[in-house]
């Protein structure tokens, strides 16, 4: 089973009012936070923060881009595994290739 969640940026000030928005993990279970692109990691690791801070265990993160600015070398010094869909050097030799479809 996969349950999800969203971690807000900043709370709506209405409604619930909380910064985590649907299943909140328990303590100890193991979550992989999923992002669309990883810069210098500060976002990532703000909400890795407020994941932890249920008691839940971040055991990966995945991102769609790794812009290779640093933001994965934080997080891994951090103790999270990274595991990025593509590099933005991927993407680039791709579109230099002409293999753009």
């Amino acid at each position: 089973m996969c349950n999800g969640f969203v971690v807000r940026d900043n709370t709506k000030g209405y409604g619930l009012n909380v910064e985590i928005e649907g299943y909140l993990p328990e303590k100890d279970e193991p979550t992989v936070i999923v992002d669309d692109v990883l810069t210098t990691g500060a976002s990532v690791l703000r909400t890795a923060s407020i994941v932890e801070g249920t008691g839940a265990k971040v055991v990966a993160v995945c991102v769609m881009v790794d812009r290779e600015e640093g933001g994965r070398g934080i997080l891994e010094s951090c103790g999270y595994r990274v595991y990025p869909c593509f590099t933005l050097s991927e993407i680039r030799e791709i579109k230099r290739k002409g293999k753009w479809t």
